[in-house]
């Protein structure tokens, strides 16, 4: 596969394993804007595959390839938060996005979390983030119903599966399993705020559509009240 560094327009690309043969997980996701980022999966010494590192090429060094979050040497699991982003761990991190400043996102699968890498030191989400270390900036790491209006740190996600940013810069995230979609505030808002809020908290997490169970239903009506089937895809 290859990728033409440099390109302004975001990315995607998700491959899933086949299932047999040693090789699975070549490739899970891929984000370009302007740098280009995949998840490659590490092997551990008795060759089970453990995809829980995200790593990048820059225009800078064409060709060359570095680790930029999780350990390559380390069983996939949880762990480094606030710290160095090559020093955490990550369980199956999918569905890379970088987003203007550079800033890498990622999904980290198993945890049920949302975890951001700082291009910068500055403050985020309400979060005071430092150049090159990792976040969580949405789930509490248990598999559960989010809630409405609360700190997306704090929401307990169920399989979450993609994310995009709008063009507000809230970053908006699907939930497979609750089947819901989320969004966390950018800025906080005191009136007439996105998606027919009320009000809303930066870094807060609010439930714009669905959250009433797998299903297909609402058409016409309040995107809270519809059902949506395992969402998956944002655009």
């Amino acid at each position: 596969m290859v990728s033409r560094l440099g390109s302004r327009r975001p990315r995607r690309l998700h491959l899933r394993p086949p299932r047999r043969g040693p090789l699975a997980w070549t490739v899970a996701a891929v984000a370009v804007l302007p740098l280009v980022f995949v998840v490659v999966p590490a092997l551990s010494s008795s060759s089970a595959i453990r995809p829980h590192v995200v790593v990048g090429a820059t225009p800078s060094t064409p060709g060359d390839i570095y680790t930029i979050a999780g350990s390559p040497t380390e069983a996939a699991g949880f762990a480094g938060d606030g710290g160095q982003a090559t020093s955490a761990i990550m369980d199956r991190p999918d569905a890379l996005m970088v987003d203007a400043a550079g800033n890498v996102y990622a999904i980290d699968v198993s945890n049920d979390r949302v975890r951001e890498i700082a291009a910068t030191s500055h403050t985020q989400w309400g979060i005071a983030m430092t150049a090159g270390d990792i976040y969580t900036i949405a789930g509490n790491g248990s598999a559960g119903v989010p809630s409405n209006g609360t700190p997306a740190t704090d929401v307990a996600l169920n399989q979450p599966s993609s994310l995009v940013l709008d063009h507000s810069g809230n970053l908006l995230v699907s939930d497979y399993g609750s089947g819901a979609v989320l969004m966390i505030a950018a800025t906080s808002c005191a009136s007439s705020c996105a998606y027919g809020l009320a009000s809303t908290v930066a870094g807060d997490s609010y439930i714009i559509a669905g959250h009433n169970g797998w299903g297909n239903s609402g058409y016409g009506g309040l995107a809270t009240a519809a059902q949506i089937y395992a969402p998956t895809g944002l655009a």
